[in-house]
């Protein structure tokens, strides 16, 4: 879940940003009806008890997910679906802790998310090993750890005694800020294998941009000439992708490469983006919102300029959040019976 929804969040004026660095041209736009032949198998991961809800947020080499489920009790907690089973992960603990997010896992089965403690007006980030969820916060503090890359190192944010959000770093025991773009809030979302972060900040005007933090240095990505932009992935090679406003006002994905942020496109039919990962292929996956009654969102797959849509296991709401380096793609999708289940779309073969 590395990126929030950001539609009634971050509101303001436009910043200019420099035409020569961004690609505002959209990629192919691809027909709803044409993308659904190119086909994609839907799996439904199930839930920890029924009836209820669950979303898959990530998923690593092994084919393990991770994300959340609703329990028998009617609390979300951290799950782990691996060879066909689901397990709760629970909670950090205390009188008050009643529910935790999985957000990411890395290929040695390392997971990070959030969780409740016993103070009921703060979650904790936590990293979760060997069967063990392990506080990253600080008491009085509320935090929330949203990546972790192969070498363990987490990223997130938390909220200092301002009540601003900070973007963070957490490894080798050591928790660094990693500052802002001028502003008073960032957010950390993805981690590269060789430790490059991206995210979002708030500038000195006010305005929340894309960055990359790499080598104690952040930098402003800019937009797709709207007022904003966030960076939600990026994979080894240091590509970077995210979601901006454009100068009409819609919100559109867009992928970084080089120093030149270039427009995703649209699904027929929809009218905003929310892009969520990208694989060292460079394949991208995020979902589409669509404006009429009863075509709801559609997850997709973005890859050399085609953007397909993954289908879903219901004709309802559904979106993709996470993408590994096979192809796989995991989120939620809405059911029969009106839940979301975590979802694993595979390429058809």
């Amino acid at each position: 879940m590395r990126s929030l929804l950001l539609a009634a969040v971050f509101a303001g004026g436009i910043v200019a940003c420099a035409p020569d660095q961004n690609s505002t041209e959209p990629s192919e736009v691809l027909d709803v009806s044409e993308a659904k032949a190119r086909t994609y198998s839907v799996v439904d991961l199930g839930v920890l008890a029924e009836p209820g809800a669950s979303e898959a947020n990530a998923i690593n080499a092994a084919g393990q997910v991770v994300g959340y489920s609703e329990t028998a009790a009617g609390e979300f907690h951290a799950a782990l679906w691996n060879n066909g089973a689901i397990t709760d992960l629970g909670v950090l603990g205390g009188e008050f802790s009643r529910s935790s997010r999985a957000t990411d896992i890395n290929a040695s089965g390392q997971i990070v998310g959030f969780s409740t403690t016993d103070d009921p007006a703060f979650e904790h980030a936590f990293v979760w090993k060997n069967g063990v969820m392990n506080d990253l916060g600080e008491p009085g503090v509320e935090s929330r750890a949203l990546a972790i890359n192969p070498r363990g190192q987490v990223v997130g944010f938390f909220r200092n005694a301002a009540v601003q959000e900070r973007a963070v770093l957490w490894a080798n025991g050591t928790t660094t800020e990693l500052g802002t773009l001028g502003g008073g809030n960032s957010a950390a979302l993805d981690v590269n294998p060789a430790g490059q972060i991206v995210g979002r900040s708030e500038t000195a005007s006010g305005r929340y941009h894309a960055f990359l933090w790499k080598s104690g240095v952040i930098i402003d990505l800019g937009t797709l000439g709207g007022d904003f932009s966030q960076a939600t992935g990026i994979n080894a090679a240091g590509q970077v992708v995210g979601t901006s406003l454009t100068p009409a006002g819609d919100m559109h994905g867009f992928i970084w490469t080089k120093g030149v942020m270039t427009d995703l496109g649209m699904l027929e039919g929809c009218t905003q983006v929310e892009v969520e990962d990208i694989n060292a292929s460079g394949q991208v996956v995020g979902w589409c919102q669509a404006s009429a009654v009863g075509f709801a969102g559609h997850a997709f797959l973005w890859q050399k300029g085609v953007m397909t849509d993954l289908g879903d296991l219901a004709p309802e709401t559904n979106r993709a959040l996470g993408i590994n380096n096979a192809g796989q793609v995991v989120g939620s999708s809405r059911t029969e019976s009106r839940y979301p289940h975590a979802t694993l779309w595979t390429h058809g073969r």
